[in-house]
């Protein structure tokens, strides 16, 4: 068994390195203060602390998000004799309709952010990849009244073999309405399989926002797909989960031979599709890491480059609303004109405090991320080395 140079703790203190110091201690803060006001007048120091105490934003906020590191590709075993991945020739997509997918998460509808992901997904596969289209939940309502209907609510909404034009308009037809029926749709997207010789030719994409509903067993469902002579695998693609949906969700992807993914945001969505067209995986442990590298890797970049998009806009937009306040007060206020620009002149020197602070950390966050995928990368080049 291959053993990881490093665990999830130290790829997160790595992280942590970098950002221990955010959101700073009062201390710190005080110190910060101290630095801003020396030497101003004592009329411009009362002033500026009736503006924070009145108008002031709260930068220290933005310094919140922290990036969630991911190595999900460490530390797996190759057995001896485990096949290499194949190129699957049969695909369903397994799309959940119910009716949390009607909810929003970073300013776009759910079900809109999955639909776009995978319309990118199935018109990018190779053209010699059958695909079918799962939709499951899309009938009833999400109230106690439409449960036994939508529980039944799961069906191929595009047949295996479908034309690709078939397949996008199915897609485009189906809005979240219902409960998850998870279990019913795994057993049914199987139901589109032939025998196979060859683990990974045929392969289920599930891509839910939540666990199951409708009281059926879906790890159990994966199991019995994985291990019937369909041999196919059990991908989910999780998509703004709660964390008590996580777990299950694993197991589901294990019991049916294949990985679990997961965004939080359809920008995450789209680029988590986007990257595993390709990467098709079975159920040895090989593939099992080289999608998990690739995934985590997509993920680290995703989490950075968003914490520092994310931070930049929050001190760029307090910054502009101080400016706009600090002219109002000062003028409300009746300060002298002296007083006016001493006061204005300390809020913008706080606000390019904070700008400093981010660009220092800009550095070494991406260090983190850039170290964390190579330990990813390092772990999978040791497991490809001792398959040869």
């Amino acid at each position: 068994m291959v053993q990881p140079t490093t665990t999830r703790h130290e790829i997160r203190l790595a992280a942590a390195f970098c950002l221990a110091a955010l959101p700073v201690s009062a201390s710190a803060q005080d110190a910060m203060e101290d630095a801003l006001l020396a030497d101003r007048s004592e009329a411009a120091i009362e002033a500026y602390h009736a503006f924070i105490d009145e108008r002031g934003r709260d930068f220290e906020a933005c310094f919140r998000d922290l990036p969630d590191l991911r190595d999900e590709g460490l530390g797996l075993s190759l057995r001896k004799g485990e096949e290499f991945p194949v190129e699957p020739v049969r695909v369903v997509v397994a799309m959940d309709a119910s009716g949390s997918m009607a909810g929003s998460v970073g300013g776009e509808i759910k079900m809109g952010a999955a639909k776009s992901a995978a319309e990118r997904f199935i018109s990018r596969l190779p053209k010699d990849v059958e695909i079918g289209l799962l939709a499951f939940g899309h009938t009833g309502n999400n109230q106690e009244s439409g449960r036994a209907e939508s529980c039944q609510g799961v069906e191929m909404i595009a047949e295996i073999g479908s034309g690709r034009e078939a397949i996008s308009q199915s897609l485009a037809g189906l809005s979240a309405t219902g409960w998850t029926p998870l279990a019913s749709a795994i057993e049914q997207a199987g139901g589109s399989f032939s025998p196979s010789e060859t683990p990974g030719e045929q392969v289920v994409y599930v891509v839910s926002d939540g666990e199951e509903t409708c009281d059926g067993d879906p790890i159990a469902a994966a199991r019995r797909l994985h291990d019937s002579d369909a041999r196919a695998i059990v991908n989910i693609i999780g998509f703004d989960l709660a964390k008590a949906d996580r777990a299950q969700l694993m197991e589901v992807a294990e019991a049916g031979g294949g990985s679990f993914v997961e965004a939080r945001t359809g920008n995450e969505l789209r680029q988590l599709m986007s990257d595993i067209q390709t990467q098709f995986a079975n159920s040895s442990a090989m593939t099992r890491t080289r999608f998990n590298t690739v995934m985590g890797q997509s993920l680290n970049n995703l989490a950075t480059n968003g914490m520092l998009t994310r931070t930049q806009l929050c001190i760029g937009t307090a910054g502009s609303q101080e400016a706009i306040g600090v002219a109002t007060f000062t003028r409300q206020s009746g300060l002298d004109r002296e007083t006016a620009s001493e006061v204005t002149e300390i809020v913008r020197a706080r606000r390019d405090l904070y700008q400093a602070r981010l660009d220092e950390i800009k550095a070494t966050a991406e260090a983190a991320r850039d170290e964390a995928n190579e330990m990813l990368q390092d772990d999978l080049d040791r497991l490809e080395s001792e398959s040869r």
